[in-house]
């Protein structure tokens, strides 16, 4: 929870415009709060399958942005340093943990170092471009594990994840926290002088109550994505939600104006 936390503060001067938007601080809210419900959700771990990505061509480089938030960039790092630390004293980090955490953390103090060049309006360089542009690769190489006798489901490969975090006997429900499935988000930023429109990935958070005798699996939550019967977004989010295809777009968020057609 601490590692989020520099999602919630107020970014002040000195940050880009479009995060210094009420649409966007929702929008900051919203991702804490998914992150937080899917930390409730896994107290159970769960591994993926490692795989050996095809050999392709090498692709044209790609202009990527990351959203500069340096402290939780770097507050993430730290915790991975005192994972590290601490189980490697307990005698309870494999080679193979210490190999993925040490990944995970240099990653993360990579893109401490590219938010803050952001801020600064420093450019980046070429390598630092192809690791925002191989970010979500390594990311799946690390969480990725040998599964051996491990039993698994296809809900498991599913982003979209609830619990139940309250229980109402009066009323006879209970809180329920998911995660869907991913949106598009759209913010124009600025990058060398240019107003750029940039194209990221963004969570979506659900709460709402259910009936304490038919508390919801992360199967039946995924069925009713499916079907599109889940319950509408929280009501503050409508500062930067548009229902347009499942694209989130951030309004307030810049001076570039989008309008659905």
């Amino acid at each position: 929870i601490y590692s989020l936390l520099p999602l919630l503060s107020d970014p002040g001067d000195g940050y880009p415009y479009f995060m210094q938007s009420e649409a966007w601080v929702d929008k900051q809210l919203s991702t804490a709060l998914a992150s937080w419900a899917e930390l409730r959700h896994d107290t159970i771990l769960y591994a993926k399958q490692s795989y050996t990505w095809r050999l392709t061509s090498v692709p044209d480089l790609v202009r990527g942005y990351v959203e500069p938030v340096p402290a939780l960039y770097a507050r993430l790092a730290s915790l991975c340093n005192m994972m590290t630390t601490g189980l490697d004293s307990r005698t309870l980090l494999s080679p193979l943990m210490q190999y993925k955490l040490q990944q995970l953390q240099d990653l993360l103090l990579n893109l401490q170092t590219i938010s803050i060049k952001e801020l600064e309006g420093t450019p980046l360089t070429d390598e630092e471009y192809r690791l925002i542009e191989g970010s979500g690769k390594l990311l799946g190489d690390i969480v990725a594990m040998p599964t051996d006798d491990l039993i698994t489901s296809d809900a498991d490969d599913d982003m979209a994840v609830i619990a139940d975090v309250h229980t109402d006997p009066n009323a006879e429900e209970v809180l329920e926290e998911g995660v869907g499935r991913p949106s598009v988000i759209l913010v124009a930023v600025l990058v060398n002088g240019e107003l750029i429109l940039t194209q990221g990935g963004v969570m979506s958070y659900y709460e709402f109550t259910w009936p304490m005798d038919d508390r919801l699996t992360d199967e039946a939550w995924q069925e009713m994505l499916d079907n599109e019967e889940e319950p509408p977004l929280p009501s503050w989010t409508e500062s930067f939600v548009i229902e347009w295809d499942n694209v989130i777009v951030a309004l307030a968020a810049s001076p570039v104006k989008i309008r659905e057609k």
